[in-house]
């Protein structure tokens, strides 16, 4: 039996109707992806992720390169990386759905957001080598984990460590 919350198509769609009228903020957007991302996390089986319908609602979340306000963005390859990025990624890789976030980050490489924490860019480009590693597509992975390894820190990261691990294995294929 399937335990842990679950969102009915309806449901996520009217919540998707909701969220629109205050998209512009952005406090409502980092909570939003908060508790999807904690509802995802503790969703058992996962394969319930990808049929709950919380996956479309981040993706309507993302900013685009056209303007500061949300919406599906993660086409135009210039949109600014915000955490919201990676929240996407995490919750597809908790789904099994690889393949499906491959195809939504393929073409484009975000840059960071003014004010970007270095753990947010360092987790989306761990994150988003996982999901390329997953497809196959080693090329991309290996760039992905590059780019955690050539982001200066003050500090060594837990991510940049796993993406030197990731990278070791890549190299032998």
């Amino acid at each position: 039996a399937a335990v842990g919350p679950t969102i009915a198509p309806q449901n996520a769609l009217a919540m998707q109707d909701s969220i629109q009228t205050d998209l512009q903020n952005s406090q409502t957007v980092y909570e939003i992806s908060e508790a999807l991302s904690y509802v995802a996390a503790r969703c058992q089986p996962r394969s319930l992720i990808a049929e709950s319908g919380i996956l479309p609602v981040l993706e309507r979340l993302l900013p685009s390169k056209i303007s500061e306000g949300f919406s599906n963005s993660l086409i135009f390859p210039g949109a600014p990386l915000v955490p919201l990025h990676a929240d996407l990624l995490q919750i597809h890789l908790y789904a099994g759905s690889a393949n499906e976030a491959e195809r939504i980050v393929s073409d484009t490489w975000p840059r960071p957001s003014r004010g970007s924490s270095i753990l947010t860019v360092l987790r989306y480009y761990y994150l988003r080598g996982l999901v390329h590693m997953q497809c196959g597509n080693w090329e991309w992975a290996t760039r992905c984990f590059w780019t955690c390894l050539s982001i200066p820190a003050d500090a060594t990261s837990a991510f940049a460590v796993a993406a030197w691990k990731k990278l070791v294995l890549l190299q032998s294929l």
